[in-house]
């Protein structure tokens, strides 16, 4: 048995945790707070990077009683507040959360991840106009506005008053981050994003830069801290611009590549391009679960000039069941799919109902957004929320056959506007 070293101090075991940490070395991280506290008991700082590297292996029950360890050594330990507020999140304990936030801004009101945290939490109720105020307020903050009122999730105009005790420090590997998002060009706080929902290799989100409502932001998945793939949260959701959220072009849905999937469990985040800002809820433990079966079988048609997009799938163990698709190009989701359709050639050989097919037409913001100018387009069909896909595909679009799809979506629009133009003028005159 190794002999416990305890000639260490407690900094010697917080720079080896974090060593192991930066490295991707959790389990090793843990164990090395875990021996330090064996004599040093009395250390915030340890409990708190312990409940850090707990969250981070997605052991949450774990990093709440870590954090509440801190609390009770260090009563003023404001981002013990605010990682157990984000720990509570994980876990959908909304109401605990909120009370983690309101104490990490009441014991320091001037921090802006702290009222970010409200906001993503505010947010995850679907409270997203009262999360936009609290986005905005920390962004105030960070920007260094003289006009800054404290605010309540309560009541926004009603303002927090900070109490007499003196602030307590945080530890020194958070404080060192707080320190690089005030002077950096761009404010951490520019920008609001968040890891919505994970459907098996499918990332559902949004992201905006606060500042630059019509700039585009470009995302980096990252696997154990290597980058994967990159992407535009580009898409409109009428949910963001209701509440607020500049023009509401700001969501994404992608899907992870089948490789990167097969590693999981893995250390996942999405950051912006080229800034050290993570979307809220991606920093995680990524765990790979899909529907995907051995016994599916399917075939992705290739294109006509008609661009139909049709195949057939089905379940050899369950043919009554009806397959959904996920469609795809360069990673991006574009809509579902139902093997539903009835298709006799299939059933001339498979037993069942035959309803096996699917066929649909390109949606029309996919011929919308997807611009001229491309020599081909390759959609990916894949089973459900699985990133692999049906053989054939990717089928290929190539130009030609795209702009005589969309010269004829335009021309039926066309037709529909005259036919309602003649109704019109054929009732009133």
């Amino acid at each position: 048995m190794t002999q416990l070293n305890t000639s260490k101090t407690t900094e010697d075991f917080l720079q080896q945790g974090k060593a192991f940490k930066d490295q991707g070395l959790l389990d090793e991280a843990i164990s090395v707070y875990q021996e330090a506290l064996e004599f040093y008991q009395n250390s915030h700082e340890l409990y708190h990077f312990l409940g850090e590297t707990f969250a981070a292996t997605n052991k949450l029950a774990a990093a709440v009683d870590a954090y509440k360890q801190a609390i009770a050594i260090h009563p003023q330990s404001h981002w013990s507040y605010h990682c157990l507020s984000l720990a509570y999140l994980w876990q959908k304990e909304y109401n605990e959360a909120l009370e983690c936030c309101e104490k990490s801004i009441q014991i320091d009101p001037s921090i802006p991840a702290f009222y970010n945290q409200m906001a993503s939490v505010l947010n995850s109720q679907g409270e997203l106009e009262k999360a936009n105020i609290f986005y905005q307020k920390a962004l105030e903050i960070a920007s260094h506005r003289q006009d800054l009122n404290n605010i309540t999730r309560e009541n926004i105009e009603e303002p927090i008053e900070k109490p007499e005790q003196e602030r307590s420090n945080k530890p020194r590997e958070i404080s060192q981050k707080n320190q690089e998002v005030t002077s950096t060009k761009n404010l951490e706080c520019d920008f609001q994003g968040v890891l919505e929902e994970i459907d098996g290799c499918l990332l559902k989100g949004y992201s905006w830069n606060v500042r630059k409502p019509d700039e585009k932001q470009i995302l980096v998945i990252y696997q154990n801290n290597q980058e994967v793939l990159r992407f535009a949260a580009d898409r409109f959701r009428e949910d963001l611009k209701k509440a607020g959220i500049g023009t509401g072009n700001y969501g994404f849905a992608v899907r992870l590549p089948l490789d990167v999937c097969q590693a999981a469990p893995f250390n996942l985040k999405i950051t912006v391009a080229e800034s050290d800002y993570v979307l809220e809820k991606s920093a995680i433990r990524f765990e790979y679960n899909d529907t995907y079966k051995t016994s599916f079988q399917g075939f992705c048609e290739p294109f006509t000039d008609e661009i139909i997009l049709k195949g057939w799938a089905l379940d050899n163990e369950n043919l009554d069941r009806k397959i959904s698709l996920y469609v795809y190009e360069n990673h991006v989701f574009l809509f579902k799919l139902q093997a539903n359709v009835y298709r006799e050639d299939i059933h001339q050989w498979k037993q069942g109902d035959g309803h096996y097919g699917y066929w649909s037409q390109l949606p029309d913001d996919f011929l919308d957004n997807n611009g001229l100018g491309k020599n081909e387009h390759q959609l990916s069909i894949c089973w459900g929320n699985s990133p692999i896909e049906l053989s054939n595909s990717p089928v290929v679009i190539e130009e030609a056959a795209f702009l005589s799809s969309l010269f004829q979506r335009t021309r039926q629009n066309l037709n529909e506007l005259v036919k309602i133009t003649d109704e019109f003028w054929a009732r009133n005159y």
